[in-house]
């Protein structure tokens, strides 16, 4: 048995357990950015099923709390079917192998516009996006989330802070970094000013993390979720660099979850609107500094490839004339980080 074979027997004798019988075939799928180890595994009697090792077992726990919330309001997320906490295995429904940014990529060429079944299919993610915030996700208990029960100032900070450590300290670029944090710090103050939320935050909305089956949508990676702003999921699938979308189709999508969102009955549109680009700087930073952090320091390929696109777009935001509030130092940064970073960057 080589090493890949010895990480999946954990799964498989769960799946035996479970189902009485070993799995007739078992597949590594990759994890990204998690240190989980997760399986498809086959059988007869039970079609396929995904294993997954969850060393982080209080973040576990909160996807299962979440998994049956979410379950028993009939959202479409994986039913869950076995769970042994001694080895730290779950056993889950299996939504798919396609994943809503691999279908974006097969039916498009690079650069070009999205087709309309797949602009139709964000379209249904953000219908559904308001019953996970709102319709469930004000029913959550919220103490169960993990690793914190609301999206804080002190998360937004160290967001901002990830950001610094991932790309200005590494690089050791020059700027005026008390500016560059006096922007950052008042960023969050405008956000967190008399706000209180009752809402769920997914925390990553992203294309990955939506499944495609038969044209069915089903949702995962909800882990991190805790209460938070509505806008901040919005912002993770409209501004995810690597799908490249169009002004024109985040301007129909944005509408689209506006209207899907009137039924929140505190949903200000006129309020959204004028804070989104505001979220849209702050889920950046906090993607492009993940990224940079596993790219830079993890060495994770899929990470370390997407930083240019990540730079790129969060440049282009900053330099909006639209935008409500202006970062000069911030942006400043980014365009020195763009000049410095090559478009296909080398590890050295």
């Amino acid at each position: 048995m080589d090493s890949g074979e010895a990480r999946l027997q954990p799964i498989a004798d769960s799946f035996s357990a479970f189902a009485g019988t070993p799995p007739t075939k078992i597949e590594s799928v990759e994890a990204h950015a998690s240190g989980r180890v997760i399986a498809r595994l086959s059988s007869e009697n039970f079609g396929t099923v995904i294993g997954s090792h969850e060393p982080d077992w209080a973040e576990a726990s909160a996807f299962l709390y979440l998994a049956r919330h979410f379950k028993s309001h009939k959202l479409p997320v994986p039913q869950i079917f076995f769970v042994d906490q001694s080895q730290q295995i779950v056993l889950m429904e299996d939504l798919g192998r396609e994943t809503l940014y691999d279908v974006l990529c097969h039916q498009r060429i690079e650069g070009a516009e999205v087709t309309e079944s797949v602009e139709d299919l964000y379209h249904r993610a953000l219908n559904d996006l308001p019953k996970f915030q709102y319709e469930a996700g004000r029913l959550v208990d919220f103490a169960r989330c993990h690793p914190v029960p609301e999206f804080s100032p002190t998360d937004m900070r160290a967001d901002c802070q990830l950001f610094l450590n991932s790309f200005v300290d590494v690089t050791g670029i020059r700027g005026n970094r008390p500016a560059l944090e006096g922007e950052l710090a008042l960023l969050v103050d405008l956000l967190t000013k008399d706000t209180q939320w009752d809402t769920f935050m997914y925390r990553d909305f992203q294309s990955r993390n939506i499944m495609v089956r038969d044209g069915t949508l089903g949702y995962i990676d909800f882990q991190g979720g805790r209460r938070g702003p509505l806008a901040y999921d919005v912002a993770s699938l409209l501004y995810q660099s690597r799908a490249g979308l169009s002004a024109g189709m985040r301007a129909r999508l944005l509408t689209s979850y506006c209207q899907a969102a009137a039924a929140i009955p505190q949903f200000d549109e006129d309020l959204f609107r004028s804070e989104f680009d505001k979220w849209v700087i702050i889920r950046l930073l906090q993607a492009v500094g993940r990224a940079g952090e596993l790219g830079f320091r993890k060495k994770k390929e899929l990470f370390w490839s997407g930083l240019p696109k990540g730079l790129a777009l969060l440049q282009t935001v900053l330099h909006s004339e639209r935008l409500s509030f202006q970062p000069i130092a911030l942006r400043d940064y980014v365009d020195a980080l763009i000049e410095l970073l090559p478009s296909e960057p080398q590890r050295n």
